[in-house]
C-alpha cells in the first residue's frame, strides 16, 4: 500500500488551532524562532490538497476534512463537510504531526485518535471523541474525551474529563483544577492549587493535597487522601457504607493567616482514607 505524506512550513506562529476528522495529533512545542511544521501521512493513495493549511494573523491553523483513498473500491463512498458539520463513509485515517515554537497556545480536536502533547506548551485545549490525550507541560487546560485516558505531567490549572477513562496528573499549580470521570480513577500526585475537586461515578479518587479547598465524590470507589504534617485541616468524610479512616495528626486550629486545609469527600460505597 503506497503512503501519502504533506509537510509545510511556516512562520510568525504564536497559537495553533487544529481539527481533524479521523485520525492521530502529534504536537511538539519547541521551536524557538515562530517556525512551525506540519506533517500529514496517510495510508492509502490519499489526495491532502484539500486539508486547509494557513496562518490567521500569529495562529496556525489546521484543518482536516473527511478524506477517502483514491484507489478504494466497491460500494458508494462519500465525505462531506459544511461548516462544523462532517459527514462520510470509511474516512481515511489522517495522522497529523505539529512542530510548534515553546510556548504557544495550543487548541487540537479529533472525533477519534489519540492527541498527545510534549515540549512547554501555553494553555492547551484539547478534545478527542474517542482517544487518550496525554500532555508534558502547559499552562491552563481544558481536556476531554468520551472514551480514553487523560495523562499530564504538569500544568498550572483547569478542568479534565473523560467519559470512560483514567485521570492522571502529576503536578497542578495553580488557582483551580477539576476532574471528572464517568467510569474511572482520578490520580493526582501533587496540587497546591487553591481550589481542587474530583468526581467520578465508578472509580477511585487518589490526592495528594497542600492548602486551599477539596472535595472529592465517589459513587461506587475508594477516595485515598494524603496532606501535609502540621498543617489545621478541616474535615467533612462521609461514606455510605465503606470505612472513614482518618490516621492524620491533630493541630489544632489555625493561627490567624495560618494556611489551612479544607476537605470534604463523599462516596456511596467505597472507603475514605485520610493520611500523611
Amino acid at each position: 500500500m503506497t503512503d501519502t505524506s504533506r509537510t509545510e512550513t511556516f512562520s510568525g506562529v504564536s497559537s495553533l488551532a487544529l481539527e481533524n476528522e479521523l485520525g492521530n495529533v502529534r504536537i511538539i512545542s519547541s521551536t524557538t524562532d515562530g517556525t512551525a511544521r506540519v506533517t500529514l501521512h496517510a495510508r492509502g493513495d490519499v489526495d491532502l490538497e484539500p486539508v486547509a493549511l494557513r496562518v490567521d494573523g500569529d495562529t496556525l491553523v489546521v484543518d482536516v476534512p473527511p478524506l477517502l483513498d483514491k484507489d478504494s473500491s466497491g460500494g458508494t463512498r462519500f465525505a462531506i463537510k459544511i461548516g462544523p458539520i462532517s459527514f462520510s463513509t470509511q474516512s481515511t485515517r489522517v495522522d497529523v504531526e505539529v512542530e510548534l515554537p515553546h510556548g504557544a497556545g495550543i487548541k487540537a480536536k479529533t472525533k477519534s485518535g489519540d492527541i498527545t502533547v510534549t515540549g512547554e506548551a501555553g494553555d492547551v485545549t484539547a478534545r478527542t471523541g474517542s482517544g487518550d490525550v496525554s500532555l508534558e507541560h502547559a499552562q491552563q487546560v481544558h481536556i476531554a474525551t468520551g472514551s480514553g485516558n487523560v495523562d499530564v505531567r504538569s500544568c498550572r490549572s483547569g478542568n479534565v474529563t473523560t467519559g470512560s477513562g483514567d485521570i492522571s496528573i502529576r503536578e497542578a499549580t495553580g488557582e483551580e483544577l477539576n476532574c471528572r470521570a464517568g467510569s474511572g480513577d482520578i490520580t493526582v500526585r501533587h496540587t497546591s492549587s487553591k481550589r481542587t475537586s474530583a468526581a467520578t461515578g465508578s472509580g477511585d479518587i487518589s490526592f495528594q493535597l497542600s492548602e486551599g479547598t477539596f472535595e472529592a465524590k465517589s459513587g461506587t470507589g475508594d477516595i485515598d487522601l494524603t496532606v501535609p504534617r502540621g498543617l489545621p485541616v478541616w474535615l467533612d468524610l462521609v461514606s455510605g457504607t465503606g470505612q472513614v479512616v482518618k490516621d492524620i495528626e491533630s493541630v489544632g486550629a489555625p493561627q490567624e493567616d495560618q494556611p489551612f486545609l479544607s476537605v470534604k469527600a463523599k462516596s456511596g460505597v467505597g472507603s475514605i482514607r485520610l493520611h500523611h
